[in-house]
C-alpha cells in the first residue's frame, strides 16, 4: 500500500501474509422447507439411520430434493470423484454417524464417533481417507470431526473409528450457534440480488468479520466454518468453508480449491455464476486494506499468477494417503465475466487516457455513488510501473487534479480531499486500486 500525499514522498507500507492450511474438520447444511426464515440451516441425518440410505438420497443430483425445496445447493464433486461402491457407501456413513458422538473423551483428549461399518468390503487406508476428505470437501457443516482415524478389518468387513473435536453436549450447542449465524448473514441480504450481488454481500461478510488466525491458541476451529463465522478467527481454511457454506445455502454452487501461495499451503474457492466457474480467495482479499477485490472472480490465468493449484488425487488415488494437500477434479475457470474488476474499475487502454477525462469521469462516478475506493485497471501494453509514474509522480500532480476536477464536475456532496491518497497494486490483474480521503 502507498500513501501519497501532495508534493510529499511515498510511505511505503509492506502486506505481509501468513498462510496456513490443513486437512480439518467440517459440517452439515441445511435449509428448512420453507426458507432460511425458519433459522434451522443445519441437516440432521438422524432419521436416515438405515441400510436404505442409498436409495433414500438421490446424492449424484448437484441439488437435492430437499434442497430444491429451500433453494440452497448441495456439492457433490467429491462424492462423485469416488471411483467405487465401497467408497461412496464409506462416504455416506460418515454423515450418518456424524452426530452420534460420545460425552466421554478417548485416551487422544477427542471424543469417539459411533463406529463406521463397511459390510462385505476390504478397503485399504487411503480409500477411507478419500471417502473423509470428500466428506470435508463437499460438506463444510460437519466442522467436527478430526481427520485423524483408526481402522480394523474383521473377515470381510471394514471398520472405521473416527473422532470429534466436540464432545456431544458442546457439538449441539455449537451446531446451534452457527445455525442461528448463517440465518443471520443470509437473511441480511437484500430481496432482489442476483447471484453476483450475493457473492459480493457474503465475500465482503467474512472480510469486514473475520480475523486471521496465527493458530497459536492450538484451536482447531480455526480450520472451520464455526470458527470464522461464530468465534471471527480463522485461517484460509476456515475463511473457504465459510464462503461455501454461505454461497450453499444462498444457491449458488461454491466449492475448495487445495493448492499453496508461495511457500505456505493454501485454501480458496471456486464459484460457478451462470455456467461458468471462477476462482474466489477471500483470505487474501481480507488481508488488503484497500484493493479487497484482488481475487474475486478471477480466471485460471490470474491465479496460477502467484497461486499453486494441488494436483488432482484421482490421477493416483493411493497418494491420498501420502499427501493430504490435493483436489478432486476441478472445472477449468476461462471467464472474467463476472470478474470484479471487469465490472467495476476504469480500463486504460492508452497512456493518453492517464491524463484525459477518463479518470476524471470514473471519480466523479464514485464520489455520487458515496465510494471511497476507485480501481484503474492498466492494459499490459503501458504497465503498472509507468501508470504509476505518470499518475503518482511527486514531480507531478496528475490524479490530485484529476479529483479537483472530480469535484468541479460533481458539486453536490462533500468534496473529495485533494491533496492525500493512499494506493495499491494488484500485479497478476494490472489494477491500481486508489482510495479516497
Amino acid at each position: 500500500m502507498f500513501c501519497l500525499k501532495k508534493k510529499e514522498n511515498l510511505l511505503i507500507i509492506p502486506i505481509i501474509g501468513i498462510m496456513i492450511s490443513a486437512v480439518a474438520i467440517y459440517c452439515y447444511d441445511k435449509l428448512n422447507e420453507n426458507g432460511y426464515s425458519v433459522g434451522d440451516v443445519i441437516m440432521n441425518f438422524t432419521s436416515d439411520k438405515n441400510d436404505t440410505y442409498d436409495n433414500d438420497i438421490t446424492i449424484e443430483n448437484s441439488t437435492s430434493s430437499k434442497y430444491q425445496k429451500s433453494g440452497s445447493v448441495r456439492i457433490t464433486a467429491g462424492y462423485r470423484s469416488l471411483s467405487n461402491q465401497a467408497e461412496r457407501t464409506c462416504y455416506k456413513y460418515i454423515i450418518q454417524k456424524a452426530e452420534n458422538i460420545s460425552d466421554s473423551k478417548n485416551n487422544s483428549g477427542l471424543y469417539d464417533i459411533e463406529p463406521i461399518v463397511v459390510k462385505n468390503q476390504i478397503m485399504e487406508s487411503y480409500q477411507m481417507k478419500k471417502a473423509l476428505y470428500a466428506v470435508q470437501h463437499d460438506h463444510p457443516e460437519i466442522f467436527w470431526i478430526s481427520s485423524a482415524f483408526t481402522y480394523y478389518t474383521d473377515q470381510n468387513s471394514t471398520t472405521l473409528k473416527l473422532s470429534s473435536t466436540l464432545s456431544k453436549s458442546d457439538w449441539q450447542s455449537a451446531v446451534n450457534e452457527l445455525n442461528k449465524k448463517v440465518f443471520n448473514i443470509l437473511s441480511k441480504i437484500p430481496s432482489g440480488y442476483n447471484n453476483y450481488e450475493k457473492e459480493i454481500f457474503i465475500h465482503d461478510y467474512i472480510v469486514e468479520n473475520c480475523n486471521y488466525s496465527n493458530r497459536q491458541a492450538g484451536d482447531p476451529k480455526v480450520f472451520t466454518s464455526y470458527g470464522c463465522l461464530v468465534q471471527g478467527q480463522s485461517v484460509c481454511e476456515g475463511y473457504s468453508k465459510a464462503m461455501q457454506l454461505l454461497m450453499c445455502a444462498a444457491g449458488i454452487e461454491c466449492r475448495t480449491v487445495q493448492g499453496s501461495r508461495g511457500n505456505e499451503t493454501h485454501m480458496w474457492n471456486l464459484v460457478r455464476l451462470g455456467s461458468d466457474w471462477y476462482h474466489v480467495d477471500v483470505t487474501w482479499d481480507a488481508k488488503e486494506k484497500i484493493g479487497r477485490y484482488n481475487y474475486f472472480n478471477v480466471s485460471d490465468d490470474i491465479i496460477k499468477k502467484d497461486h499453486q493449484i494441488a494436483v488432482s488425487a484421482t490421477e493416483k488415488p493411493q497418494d491420498y494417503f501420502k499427501n493430504q494437500y490435493y483436489n478432486f477434479a476441478l472445472p477449468t475457470c476461462t471467464s472474467l465475466k463476472e470478474n470484479y474488476f471487469e465490472k467495476n474499475a476504469v480500463k486504460i487502454e492508452k497512456t493518453d487516457s492517464l491524463n484525459d477525462d477518463t479518470i476524471v469521469n470514473k471519480l466523479a462516478q464514485v464520489k455520487a455513488n458515496r465510494q471511497n475506493v476507485v480501481y484503474i485497471k492498466i492494459s499490459e501494453n503501458i504497465g503498472l510501473e509507468k501508470a504509476k509514474n505518470i499518475l503518482f509522480s511527486n514531480n507531478s500532480n496528475v490524479f490530485f487534479n484529476h479529483i479537483k476536477n472530480a469535484n468541479k464536475a460533481t458539486k453536490a456532496g462533500n468534496p473529495l480531499n485533494t491533496s492525500q491518497i493512499e494506493y495499491t497494486e494488484c500485479k497478476p490483474q494490472n489494477v491500481i486500486a486508489v482510495k479516497l480521503f
